[in-house]
């Protein structure tokens, strides 16, 4: 199974983290393949440096997931469970799959382990006293030198902030939404703020988050008009999924869509009896229902691809559950084009548009009087970075002081935020690479490979070579999906790999037009990874990475 580029990067980036002495978190948006990415963690460190590695997480859902991703990609390699509630406490095995709850306080069983990857990882605390916290403590008694892994879809926790304070030392790597969207990985989104607002100026907030019993009082003021908006919207909707305030009010919402519209209406809540639950998910899963009323039980670990609609009947001070919630409708599905987020708390206004690049952080960017944090465009490849950036985020060409560009305010009171062009496939009649330099900074060095679409279009693309961190880590993805041969280290090298028939070349590139540039989104190939060059084959290969071959744990 190959790993789609965000994937490999998000990959490479933990372990370039980790060989840095660091604990990390990778942040990839719900419906983007967490799963596969811990799963191919766990494969390198057990397959290519024979460590041993144990997988985190809260919810049965998710073990069983993640232990059939990485039994997926090793067949061979026995994957143990370790749960209470699946009746399995395998401490054995080179790979274990443990629920939290079940193992906080039994670190000791699983004898030395190289790798620790948890799951949400944004459910971590700071508090040396709590499960994750008592459970990572024990386990580095084993082995001082344990590397911690992160998974998350949003890299916040209520009431401390951003997870690198003082959780996790950084975050390595993280996907962008609205590119996954762009790029056709996940489900495009419309967000749109319901007219019967809940009035939240009255409820307090405590540990980080709105008074729930407050909370749940305030929507219960006004369930049949809210009730009614969302039925008008989720006309030509064919999975609805609503999140609610509370038991009662969830009660209450589910018995006012039920009757205004006739139909069967789910209803999921903490005090729901296990068979039953999981009757009435699996029903939802397969499209028997169309309703689905849940409180706070499915924000993480449920997936039910078709979900086209997210109605969110509750507020929230955290970006991240919110992020948690409206994800449930990220993933792809046939039958759906898009998927409607109906925002009935103020969330949105709150926390910005689900795809905005900045949602969640806007606090740490606007000002007093508001606005979207500045941005540049580069000259050389047009992808936009921070305005305070001195290189470009995306080629790493220095940039010159310049008068910075803003981007458009995200629009969140209209049915879609942004408008952009939709990605098309272009054929490849040829094809050029060269050594990229700017004029106004020779020591900026590029791998720039020319695409050749006619006679008046060619699109370039900049592979980041000889950088390092992410830039590196992107080049590298790049590399192995354009040749089973190891990357070099120079640009020159890379040009002679070229020359020497190393390098396999698309026959269509799947390109998004950005502005007066085009963003390259993925590639159809007709030839096969060249494993060796068509001149001095039988050679050593001088462009071995040192890291690769010591384990980075």
């Amino acid at each position: 199974m190959e790993l789609r580029y965000y994937q490999a990067s998000a990959v490479d980036a933990a372990w370039s983290s980790i060989r840095q002495g660091n604990s990390c978190c990778l942040v990839l948006p719900t419906g983007s393949g967490k799963s596969l990415i811990i799963a191919e963690l766990i494969r390198q460190c057990v397959e290519q440096w024979g460590g041993r590695a144990v997988s985190l997480a809260h919810r049965k859902e998710l073990l069983t997931q993640n232990a059939k991703a990485v039994s997926t990609l090793l067949p061979k390699s026995q994957v143990g469970i370790y749960s209470a509630g699946l009746k399995l406490r395998d401490v054995e095995s080179d790979i274990v799959v443990a629920g939290i709850q079940s193992v906080y306080s039994k670190a000791f069983e699983f004898g030395e382990r190289h790798v620790c990857i948890v799951d949400e990882c944004h459910r971590i605390g700071k508090d040396d006293s709590t499960q994750y916290q008592r459970f990572l403590t024990d386990l580095r008694k084993a082995n001082p030198n344990l590397a911690v892994i992160g998974v998350s879809a949003t890299p916040f926790r209520t009431g401390e902030g951003e997870i690198t304070n003082g959780i996790f030392d950084e975050i390595a790597y993280e996907a962008s939404i609205s590119d996954l969207m762009g790029e056709g990985f996940l489900c495009r989104v419309t967000n749109k703020p319901g007219e019967n607002q809940a009035d939240m100026s009255k409820v307090s907030v405590r540990r980080g988050d709105f008074v729930q019993k407050q909370m749940e009082d305030t929507f219960l003021k006004n369930v049949h008009e809210v009730c009614t908006e969302t039925i008008a919207h989720a006309e030509g909707r064919k999975s609805i999924i609503i999140f609610c305030s509370g038991v009662e009010h969830a009660e209450q919402v589910a018995d006012a869509i039920s009757g205004m519209t006739g139909e069967e209406v789910g209803l999921v809540t903490g005090e729901t009896l296990p068979l039953e639950r999981a009757s009435v998910l699996e029903r939802f899963r397969t499209g028997k229902l169309r309703w689905m009323v849940n409180v706070n039980v499915l924000t993480e670990g449920f997936d039910a691809p078709g979900i086209d609609m997210v109605a969110v009947m509750r507020a929230t001070v955290s970006p991240g559950l919110f992020a948690q919630a409206v994800g449930r409708g990220f993933r792809l599905h046939p039958d759906k084009e898009n998927c409607l987020i109906l925002d009935f708390g103020g969330n949105i206004e709150r926390h910005g548009a689900i795809d905005d690049p900045q949602f969640g952080r806007k606090k740490k960017f606007i000002g007093e009087e508001g606005g979207e944090a500045p941005t540049k465009t580069c000259e050389e490849c047009g992808e936009e970075s921070p305005a305070g950036a001195g290189y470009c985020w995306n080629c790493l060409t220095v940039f010159e002081f310049e008068k910075a560009k803003l981007s458009e305010n995200p629009d969140t009171q209209n049915d879609v935020i942004t408008e952009e062009h939709e990605p098309e496939w272009l054929k490849v009649n040829d094809c050029g690479v060269a050594l990229h330099k700017k004029r106004s900074d020779p020591d900026s060095r590029t791998f720039r490979v020319d695409y050749y679409i006619s006679d008046i279009l060619t699109i370039n693309e900049y592979v980041c070579i000889e950088h390092t961190g992410y830039a590196r880590d992107k080049a590298k993805a790049w590399w192995r999906e354009h040749s089973k041969l190891d990357m070099p280290d120079k640009i020159e090298d890379a040009v002679d790999i070229w020359q020497q028939m190393g390098l396999r070349v698309p026959s269509e590139i799947l390109a998004k037009k950005d502005g007066r540039w085009w963003r390259i989104v993925d590639r159809q190939f007709t030839d096969e990874k060249p494993d060796c060059l068509a001149e001095a084959i039988e050679q050593s290969d001088p462009f071995d990475d040192p890291l690769d071959e010591e384990p980075p744990f």
